[in-house]
This record gives structure tokens, C-alpha cells and sequence, in this order.
């Protein structure tokens, strides 16, 4: 039967001579900048919303806005922005904005 341990060897003599990678001194400061720079959180227009603002305003569940959001993009009264996740926001159409008609 075959020993299946292993054992670790000494680094060779080259892998003294290897010097370690030096960070910019102003890393930090770059890697602010960079993330800063990121759209993290979309900048909204007046009179938008969110889905989350919808289920707290209404009171509903996520599935109920999550529906009720589907009917109001397919009725043409509102309509769906951004990309996926928080920067996914809604607005009214130019149509009726949203207020009943009669």
C-alpha cells in the first residue's frame, strides 16, 4: 500500500531572491476614487419609485407589488428603468400620470 502523506520540501535558493510586489502609496486613495466613480445607486428622476417604496407605502407583499407593477407597465401607466436589483426604479408615462381619468 502506498503512503499518501505528503511532505513539504524546503523553498529552493531562487525563490529567496524574489522580491515582494510593493503597493502605490496612493492605493487607498485610487481604489476611493474608483469606487466612488462606480454607478452604485442610480441617480433617480423626481417621481420616481421603487418597488420596496410601493410595498411600504401600500403595505403589500413583494409578490403583490411585484404584480401590481406588471399590470401598471402593461396598462402603459408606468414604466421600468434602470437594470436589475436597487437600480431598478419605476416612472409614470406622459400618458395619464398615473391619476384615474373620469
Amino acid at each position: 500500500m502506498r503512503d499518501t502523506k505528503r511532505t513539504l520540501r524546503p523553498a529552493s535558493s531562487g525563490d529567496s531572491d524574489a522580491v515582494k510586489p510593493v503597493p502605490p502609496v496612493d492605493l487607498w486613495k485610487r481604489l476611493d476614487a474608483a469606487i466612488t466613480a462606480l454607478p452604485l445607486s442610480p441617480n433617480r428622476p423626481a417621481g420616481s419609485f421603487t418597488r420596496m417604496e410601493l410595498q411600504v407605502q401600500r403595505g403589500i407583499e413583494e409578490g403583490a407589488a411585484t404584480r401590481l407593477l406588471g399590470k401598471l407597465i402593461k396598462a402603459g401607466i408606468v414604466r421600468k428603468e434602470g437594470y436589475r436589483g436597487v437600480n431598478v426604479y419605476y416612472t409614470f408615462t406622459g400618458g395619464n400620470n398615473g391619476t384615474p381619468s373620469g
